[in-house]
């Protein structure tokens, strides 16, 4: 039996645990200060879905014609017999491009024997991505969420205003490459940056609200009405510039400072929430900021420089990289094979790229009142579902539908598993960062983008499976999704739960309350088996 000494020491520390997430909702959980954090983070992290879907136009071949060599580019020759062949009888020819749009194709020649070359260029910006989130989750973790973020909106501008003058394909693949890291490393900082101060029941609203999806549709009806590849990159660059005005005036994560023994900076940042928001501030805030610095120097983790061995530190830490990676790696899959693939889909390219991204919306916009409702767990698992199955829908419909209706039957399911994959996607930015102490938040979100990133370099080569035919690829893709929806039930729901901030092992005994009514006080059992789960 414990002793009451013992009990009252119990309860300080599990009175610790929340401390911050209390003191963000006295501060304004989700004020002022928190929409305009909100729109200075994720309208870059939009343009980055701006810059990914590029190559969806840039790359396209406009109309071009073979003309004999020696005919003086005659556009006479401009027939059906030369549109968009290699060679006329054998006969080495010019290519000569219609005025329709202007590519990098059309830059560089990139058809016939160079038709490669685009979609390499597409694959070493995502191999940038992959690389770009590595960086960024130990450099987040290392050095503060402000400046990965802000320095990554930097040279994101800066690469796509060089984009333009590149003088051949291979400058331009660099160019991208570097487009991709910057990108990688934004769409890494940004989500664990903006989560740190949110209480609770807010974080919903941070997936609901859909700035990713209306990002791409936007890029969609600029390239239809501005179809120049230069262009652009330069609209591109020129869109994140507003937003580094943020880094004078938006803080550092809060909970970062804290747990780095950073407590007079860390106190500075809660008067500033509070003045955004215009609350007073609390008169014990140093005390409590300080209990929780003092929480981490306790378990001697302050000097400890945090790395990806430590998110496949004992059982628990596996089970949530493992599981949250996998499903992160299929979603990816599927959002970008069917975003990349949208050439592939009969009418508009344009409008395609469109529809398949402006469907996300709803799905966006409901995870707000489902995740408050339902929970992180479930409602992930049940898009998840959803998706696979209509992907699996869409092979069946295609083997039993009649000629009449095929078409329009698979383009339906087509958009109900990507609005289905974009909204489970969406929910697990909010999910796997709540799985992760602070100390190593972005590390472990970095792990899951960079499977993410691993998933956007292998959708094309799962689309090329059994050639054009469907089967192959969308029974792949939806058993993917199925099987990263049953990984999900290894994982705890997090809904109601405050942020972890410390890697703190239980310890080897853990004290089980049960409270007597006839006595009205608390016990204390012992439980031996609490060990085998330590972290």
């Amino acid at each position: 039996m414990a002793t009451e000494t013992e009990v009252k020491s119990e309860m300080s520390e599990d009175s610790k645990k929340g401390t911050l997430e209390i003191l963000l909702g006295e501060l304004g959980s989700f004020g002022r200060f928190q929409i305009i954090m909100m729109n200075c983070l994720f309208i870059p992290k939009a343009l980055i879905g701006f810059s990914l879907v590029l190559p969806s136009f840039t790359g396209v071949p406009p109309d071009w014609w073979c003309v004999p060599a020696g005919d003086n580019n005659n556009t006479s020759q401009h027939t059906n017999e030369t549109f968009k062949v290699c060679s006329v009888n054998g006969t080495e020819c010019i290519r000569e491009y219609g005025s329709n749009m202007v590519t990098t194709v059309s830059e560089w020649d990139l058809v016939c024997e160079n038709r490669w070359v685009t979609k390499t260029i597409t694959s070493i910006q995502m191999a940038g991505i992959l690389v770009g989130v590595v960086i960024a989750g130990q450099m987040s973790d290392s050095f503060g969420r402000k400046k990965i973020f802000f320095l990554a909106v930097l040279m994101h501008s800066l690469w796509n205003f060089i984009c333009p003058i590149s003088v051949a394909w291979e400058m331009f693949a660099v160019l991208r490459f570097l487009i991709g890291i910057t990108g990688g490393m934004i769409l890494c900082s940004s989500f664990p940056y903006m989560l740190e101060f949110v209480e609770e029941r807010w974080r919903p609203i941070l997936t609901a609200i859909p700035y990713w999806p209306i990002g791409v549709a936007f890029v969609a009806l600029l390239a239809w009405l501005l179809p120049n590849w230069k262009y652009l990159h330069v609209i591109c660059g020129a869109a994140n510039l507003p937003f580094l005005i943020g880094y004078f005036f938006l803080p550092e994560s809060m909970r970062w400072l804290v747990v780095h023994d950073r407590v007079d900076e860390a106190e500075k940042v809660a008067n500033t929430i509070a003045r955004y928001n215009r609350v007073k501030i609390p008169d014990d805030v140093r005390k409590r900021l300080q209990a929780v610095a003092d929480e981490e120097k306790s378990g001697q983790q302050t000097t400890k420089k945090y790395s990806y061995i430590d998110v496949f530190r004992g059982k628990t830490m596996i089970k949530t990289t493992i599981s949250s990676s996998f499903v992160w790696f299929s979603c990816s899959i599927v959002y970008y094979g069917m975003t990349f693939g949208a050439q592939g889909l009969s009418g508009n390219l344009y409008l395609n790229i469109f529809l398949l991204t402006i469907v996300e919306v709803p799905s966006f916009a409901s995870t707000f009142w489902l995740l408050r409702i339902f929970g992180r767990k479930w409602t992930t698992i049940t898009f998840l579902f959803i998706g696979g199955l209509s992907l699996v829908g869409t092979v069946v419909t295609n083997r039993v539908a009649g000629p009449d209706y095929k078409d329009q039957l698979i383009t339906a399911m087509a958009l109900l598993a990507k609005m289905a994959i974009g909204g489970a996607w969406m929910i697990m930015f909010t999910y796997t960062n709540e799985l992760y102490p602070t100390v190593v938040r972005t590390i472990g979100f970095g792990v899951s983008q960079t499977c993410s990133r691993v998933g956007g370099i292998v959708a094309p080569m799962i689309l090329l499976m059994d050639g054009d035919n469907i089967i192959v690829p969308y029974v792949t893709m939806g058993a993917l999704i199925i099987i990263s929806a049953t990984c999900l039930f290894l994982l705890p729901e997090t809904k109601g739960r405050p942020l972890e901030d410390t890697l703190k092992a239980k310890p080897k005994v853990e004290l089980v309350r049960i409270r007597k009514k006839e006595e009205g006080k608390m016990s204390e059992i012992n439980n031996p088996e609490a060990h085998d789960n330590a972290v």
